[in-house]
């Protein structure tokens, strides 16, 4: 049975390219000893992260389901309509920012307010404790600049706010190959956590 998705969660687009070691210390030439090192470039995007956390949970998703976050920073995975969680993934997947941030908050004469903030964040995938589908493990933290805007209206109390990891860079593994990350992160929720 799905859980209806509270108003508090959004959807999460990721477009990170993973790099691993293709060859590594390859012999091609005998005299002089020559070596040779390769690597492969994969996307991942928010389509092969919802693939990989149902390897990792040892399930199967419907055609459609996505990635969804709260204002919490709790991520979920969601049914192709985003109006019902499947799977709270927040014990394999979750993010953190961390606690130096700056910017300002303006509150309006219409009682809404803007606000903006930057600061680093971190996305960590891990499921070492977890039985695959495969056998193979996942783990990995992406760190990236962020970047939030806040608004809200005098209409309602609750804040609409994107949030996006910007340039940023991680390392780990992917199904059991040393990989290094680039790319962004970007997340719309429709309340904060506070």
């Amino acid at each position: 049975m799905a859980l209806h998705v509270s108003a508090a969660w959004g959807p999460v687009e990721i477009k990170l390219t993973a790099t691993q070691q293709d060859l590594s210390d390859s012999e091609v030439k005998a005299n002089p000893p020559t070596f040779k090192w390769t690597t492969t470039n994969l996307t991942l995007n928010t389509e092969q992260v919802v693939q990989l956390l149902a390897n990792s949970f040892n399930t199967n998703f419907p055609d459609g389901a996505s990635l969804a976050i709260s204002g919490c920073g709790d991520l979920a995975v969601v049914d192709a309509t985003g109006t019902n969680v499947l799977l709270n993934v927040s014990a394999v997947l979750s993010t953190s920012i961390e606690t130096v941030l700056t910017g300002q908050a303006v509150d309006s004469a219409n009682g809404g307010f803007q606000a903006h903030f930057s600061g680093d964040a971190v996305f960590t995938y891990d499921d070492e404790s977890f039985i695959t589908t495969d056998g193979k493990h996942t783990s990995f933290t992406f760190h990236g600049r962020f970047l939030q805007h806040m608004s809200a209206s005098n209409k309602t109390e609750k804040a609409n706010t994107t949030s996006v990891l910007t340039g940023g860079s991680g390392s780990g593994t992917l199904r059991n190959k040393t990989t290094v990350f680039t790319g962004t992160i970007k997340a719309h929720t429709p309340d904060a956590c506070f």
